[in-house]
């Protein structure tokens, strides 16, 4: 497998054999949406990439706002209170 981490590719190995980390993105007031590996990495090509991106990155230290994007709430069901300006997180998504 490789991994583009902005100025190279790195040889990592077999998808079998790979760990990537539990990622949990944590709100203000508690709230803990728990990433599924598919909100994580990104498959590149066929079936069976070779090649993942990683599917978030950085807004900047100086950015008040992040993005979370479909890539990442596809696994859940997920609500949205305009009213009250606020979100929620439900198991079950679109995969």
């Amino acid at each position: 497998m490789l991994v583009d981490s902005g100025t190279q590719l790195t040889n990592l190995p077999d998808a079998e054999t790979l760990r990537i980390p539990a990622v949990a993105l944590v709100f203000a007031g508690g709230a803990t949406v728990e990433l599924d590996f598919s909100g994580v990495l990104v498959g590149m090509g066929s079936d069976e990439p070779s090649v993942a991106c990683l599917a978030f990155t950085s807004t900047g230290d100086d950015k008040p706002v992040g993005i979370l994007g479909s890539q990442q709430q596809k696994t859940f069901a997920v609500v949205y209170d305009v009213a009250n300006q606020r979100m929620g997180f439900g198991a079950k998504g679109c995969v």
